[in-house]
């Protein structure tokens, strides 16, 4: 529209200066130049209004003023029941599903740094799983700590740790501080190992690696020197899963017992403690 306007404002102002150019009188210039102009406002002006009656009349204008204030009010009042829906379905969407808990609710064992480590051989040592370990049903671990122990009947006083009630090879402990209320893990005997410090498997293996990992070991828990659990026999062939209660536990403790083999033969495991969650 705004675009037509000044297009005829244009033919207007040329239409005149031809005009007045010819030697025509500024009356008779200024009537030819005005031409666009009525022939522009003319439907305009006798153009119907949305109520029906011209746009010119005073009256009618006042009328529809004042239909159009009794149409927003109206507007307005059906708007509001929109507005209601809208807060409605915004409470409905608050009604959801429940968040998980924090992930610090939760903690992996292998995450937590030991406060006492003892063995019997000094051989004997503590890995934590930054890869993977398989078992010999074929399963695969990613997350968990691994125990390494060796142990000689012969030489028991040399290779199970110094006056410890349970024979135990290796020892760790850590500090809970009472935050936890359930341990649970998988105990498992690894047929191959691919960590971080560590990768052995079945084929490319000493005699000492893991094709010895066949002898069954026990592994103790204790809370405070209290027993909470214990794992016997655990073998490579039959993974262990354990749980326990560490409500108001400040130091858990985690022992492996290795098992004897006919005298002069060294016993060699690898005990894995996988997924250990503190919840």
């Amino acid at each position: 529209m705004h675009i037509l306007f000044m297009i005829i404002i244009i033919l207007s102002i040329a239409i005149f200066a031809y005009t007045y150019l010819k030697e025509r009188s500024l009356v008779e210039a200024i009537s030819v130049a005005l031409l666009p102009f009525l022939m522009f406002l003319y439907p305009l002006l006798t153009a119907p209004s949305a109520s029906g009656e011209p746009s010119g009349s005073s009256a009618s204008g006042a009328s529809t003023g004042g239909s159009s204030s009794s149409t927003s009010s109206s507007t307005t009042g059906t708007a509001a029941p929109a507005s209601s829906e809208s807060a409605s379905e915004s409470e409905a969407g608050t009604d959801g599903p429940v968040e998980p808990p924090p992930a610090d609710e939760l903690s992996s064992l292998a995450d937590i740094q030991y406060t006492d480590f003892q063995v019997g051989n000094p051989e004997n040592q503590f890995y934590r799983i930054n890869g993977a370990i398989t078992d010999f049903l074929g399963n695969t671990y990613t997350d968990g700590i691994i125990l390494s122990t060796r142990y000689n009947a012969t030489l028991e006083a040399d290779t199970r740790v110094r006056n410890d009630p349970d024979g135990a090879t290796l020892l760790v402990t850590y500090s809970l501080d009472g935050q936890y209320s359930e341990l649970s893990a998988k105990i498992v005997l690894p047929q191959s190992i691919d960590i971080a410090g560590l990768s052995v498997n079945e084929i490319a293996m000493t005699s000492y690696a893991i094709p010895e990992n066949d002898t069954a070991v026990d592994v103790l828990f204790y809370g405070d020197g209290n027993l909470l659990g214990r794992a016997v026999n655990v073998s490579n062939t039959m993974p262990y899963d354990f749980k326990a209660d560490v409500s108001d536990v400040s130091n858990l403790t985690v022992k492996v017992v290795s098992k004897d083999k006919p005298l002069g033969k060294w016993t060699y495991n690898y005990t894995a403690l996988t997924d250990p969650v503190l919840r």
